[in-house]
């Protein structure tokens, strides 16, 4: 979801996780307390142990109050969560993790995975009784994607055709014919005609700030000529020659990669004029008739910005009728279904953010600072059918609070979130769960704030870090040590990979304790200007100022940040500060990009190694450490635009060492999953994607209730061939 991709960019408290969030700090104090738990073995407490004998109602535990339910805009897990409950898209997840039926029962794909049609129910119906049409979808995902509202999770959506292009506001028609300038000047001759109804795509604007990665004065600039192509955040560009506006009016040669992201334009001074190339990419939705935008768009000229509209109608989807839906893919798109199940993914209507209107099995109820209700939609399919028909998810910040409210039997089950401390107490319980899930716990640096801007004291920072000694001695879970980013179960060939790359003895992240180099660590310091001293027993870095990490506020984040500190103090000599704020303030310091080091993951929106790489892309809207790499945006292009398995998944992990040697974030170790679930809930499954929606649920007062899953989820017939529509 993203940061989403959206995304959707935090993360659970740190001994298990879900899909996107982070565990926010409420500034709630942990509360000290010494609890009882069955021996090995033993039962854990029955239905009539639970504080409520309803059965019809389960109780659940949340870090942090709702911050948006908006599918467009909820990045976070906790939220993502609530969202896949009140809406449902052509696909939702089932109890096993994978995608199944949602608002579309069957479709069609073609041989090359880029053109689907999806066939929708025909009794989905919204919370006020209208029937959920094919329309919905095109109005919600356009929406999303509007470049003026700057949507975080709207990189979610990036699989459709022109999305990318449309969501950074690249993308413009001409309603007239319009006049195309040799330079961004009135009083410029013409260099050509724009022909009316043609879609442009805006290769640079006029005047521009430049990035400080440019390494030239701060200010304004007039873009005077594009040169020759080079490749920029996965597309082609250009070196541009450009002139201050002020001042000494310096004068230079950048790249397109260190102008001003169009997503900043706002900030800056309005646009006067833009650089255009023609974009002759429209979907086709027909595979024989498909065009793909030049790899080299070649400039046509200068246009005044006033004289061409934004958001031309070149998105990759559209309702053939109220049942029949077309999306046409950038790229080959074999794990579309999982794509469609994320929350990001759902319709949304008229006005989402007050969820006045939803399709999915719940509507809201209330939703406070203390606790989030939502109660069986009268209006879905599964109304009356619902074993659970309304679910509360108390808002507590405290890991040890919420285990107790567990152990009390005021919460039904706790999945993710067990204090260290209680790890090996909850281990030794019958109701017990650990899973491996596709997450990665890291710390996120940002190159653009110095010492972190030297690539020898990233890497000094991340070989110092001995990561099963956290694992061991911190969080004491089933985690596994991260040397780089994707989990090594990560599917979409990655996995086979490194089983084939492990077997050969070629994987350059093996054996666990990869990463993990003192040595090396205080020999990049050395390569930064930094030697490492030793005094009375005491390593420092020499002249190398004092770095501070961001993490928010929970026991655990605050012990791993606190082992982490160490580590680097002593094997290297870096002196760290801890800087411990709430959620809310620490997700505002990485969006600003003032923070130096952040506490931060990832939990993959599905299973595809390109969930986690398309991260750090140059222009990815989750890519806040300010790096950039144009090998790396290449490489994760071409691996997403095949449908070779194991071409692609070589790509891809090219282009994760490309992203491990220049550092701009410490992995630290791969998500397990701890849960604790009564043994009444019955249909509970762990997956890889750490979801379990709740209506496959249901509480069983007996006891005696197989733990198959309340309703059937029926999965996806294999896909008909895709014909294009006459």
């Amino acid at each position: 979801m993203l940061v989403e991709r959206a995304v959707c960019l935090a993360l659970f408290s740190f001994a298990a996780i879900a899909c996107r969030e982070t565990s926010r700090g409420s500034g709630a104090e942990a509360i000290q307390v010494s609890l009882s738990s069955p021996a090995p073995g033993q039962d854990a407490p029955a239905f009539g142990d639970r504080r409520s004998k309803d059965a019809s109602v389960l109780f659940a535990s949340r870090v942090s109050p709702v911050q948006s339910l908006d599918p467009a805009q909820a990045t976070g897990s906790e939220d993502g969560l609530l969202v896949s409950h009140l809406f449902e898209g052509l696909a939702t997840l089932g109890p096993e993790g994978r995608p199944v039926q949602g608002v579309a029962e069957r479709y069609e794909r073609s041989p090359d995975h880029r053109h689907f049609r999806f066939h929708l129910r025909n009794d989905a119906y919204w919370s006020n009784g209208e029937p959920v049409v094919a329309g919905d979808f095109v109005a919600a995902w356009g929406r999303a994607l509007r470049a003026d509202l700057e949507f975080p999770a709207a990189s979610g959506l990036y699989f459709l055709k022109n999305a990318e292009l449309l969501h950074a506001g690249r993308l413009f028609v001409a309603n007239i014919d319009v006049d195309a300038l040799k330079r961004p000047d009135y009083a410029s001759p013409r260099a050509g005609v724009v022909p009316a109804r043609s879609v442009v795509r805006a290769l640079a604007f006029s005047p521009t700030h430049l990035q400080s990665s440019a390494g030239l004065p701060a200010g304004s600039y007039d873009i005077e000529a594009a040169l020759e192509p080079v490749p920029c955040n996965g597309f082609s560009s250009h070196r541009f020659r450009v002139v201050g506006r002020e001042g000494p009016k310096t004068k230079a040669i950048v790249s397109g990669c260190d102008l001003e992201p169009s997503s900043q334009r706002a900030h800056a001074e309005p646009h006067q004029f833009m650089l255009v190339a023609p974009h002759d990419a429209a979907p086709s939705f027909d595979p024989a008739r498909r065009q793909d935008a030049a790899r080299t768009p070649k400039p046509v000229g200068f246009v005044r910005t006033d004289r061409v509209e934004p958001s031309p109608p070149v998105l990759g989807v559209r309702a053939i009728d109220e049942r029949t839906l077309e999306i046409e893919t950038e790229a080959p798109a074999p794990f579309l279904l999982d794509l469609l199940a994320t929350s990001v993914a759902s319709p949304a209507r008229p006005a989402p953010e007050s969820v006045s209107l939803t399709n999915g099995p719940y509507v809201l109820k209330t939703s406070t600072g203390a606790q989030v209700h939502l109660t069986q939609n009268p209006k879905h399919r599964y109304r009356g059918r619902l074993a659970v028909r309304e679910i509360v998810w108390f808002v507590e910040n405290d890991d040890e609070a919420r285990w107790k409210q567990y152990i009390d039997g005021e919460i039904d089950l706790l999945d993710g979130g067990i204090p260290p401390s209680r790890l090996q107490e909850a281990g030794a319980r019958s109701d017990h769960r650990a899973y491996d899930v596709l997450g990665t716990y890291f710390m996120l640096l940002n190159v653009e704030r110095p010492p972190l801007d030297d690539v020898h004291v990233r890497r000094a920072l991340s070989l110092s870090v001995d990561r099963e000694a956290v694992i061991r001695d911190v969080t004491r879970g089933r985690q596994q040590p991260a040397a780089h980013l994707v989990p090594d179960i990560t599917s979409g060939g990655y996995d086979e990979l490194v089983r084939a790359l492990r077997s050969d003895g070629r994987d350059p992240f093996a054996p666990p304790s990869a990463g993990f180099d003192p040595d090396g660590a205080r020999k990049e310091l050395a390569l930064a200007g930094h030697p490492v001293e030793e005094h009375a027993g005491k390593r420092r870095a020499k002249g190398l100022p004092t770095i501070t990490l961001s993490v928010n506020r929970n026991e655990g984040h605050q012990a791993i940040a606190s082992a982490l500190r160490a580590m680097w103090r002593d094997h290297a000599g870096i002196e760290v500060t801890l800087d411990v704020v709430d959620w809310e303030d620490l997700t505002k310091k990485v969006a600003h990009r003032t923070h130096q080091i952040a506490r931060w993951g990832w939990i993959g929106d599905y299973n595809h190694p390109h969930t986690f790489l398309d991260l750090f892309r140059s222009d990815s809207a989750n890519n806040q450490t300010g790096w950039k790499s144009a090998r790396y945006d290449e490489l994760v292009s071409l691996a997403s635009s095949t449908d070779d398995l194991s071409k692609a998944a070589a790509l891809y992990r090219e282009a994760e060492l490309v992203l491990t040697e220049a550092a701009p974030l410490v992995p630290i170790y791969f998500y397990s999953r701890t849960a604790v679930v009564r043994p009444y809930v019955k249909g509970y499954r762990t997956n890889g994607v750490a979801t379990n929606l709740i209506h496959w649920l249901r509480l069983d007062p007996t006891g005696k209730a197989s733990d198959e899953p309340a309703l059937d989820a029926p999965a996806f017939a294999p896909p008909g061939r895709y014909v294009p529509t006459p």
